[in-house]
């Protein structure tokens, strides 16, 4: 996975994701649109998160699904990539402390 057929890390070492609209829901929930930056290549996705606060810190988790061929990802070497991917991502916003 870490070769230039999929992510080519060694250009690429990161994947990044960019939100551009958080729409809240109600309920805990959230509809994110934004960019997600894959072995060089922007793509846009949308979906909906869960956010709760735990010990004061903001945590999102969602779920949802990425076209790999959106990326460059059409075949590796032994025709594994698959047309879509499931893509799940929990992250906790903490707030930096000053020293």
């Amino acid at each position: 996975l870490r070769s230039a057929d999929f992510f080519d890390v060694d250009v690429h070492p990161q994947v990044r994701f960019t939100s551009t609209r958080i729409t809240g829901l109600g309920n805990g929930r959230v509809h994110v649109r934004g960019e997600l930056e894959v072995a060089g290549t922007p793509v846009p996705v949308a979906f909906d998160a869960s956010v709760r606060v735990i010990d004061g810190e903001l945590e999102l988790e969602a779920t949802t699904t990425v076209d790999q061929r959106r990326i460059g990802m059409s075949q590796g070497p032994l025709r594994s990539v698959r047309p879509t991917a499931k893509l799940h991502v929990q992250t906790r916003l903490v707030r930096e402390r000053p020293e």
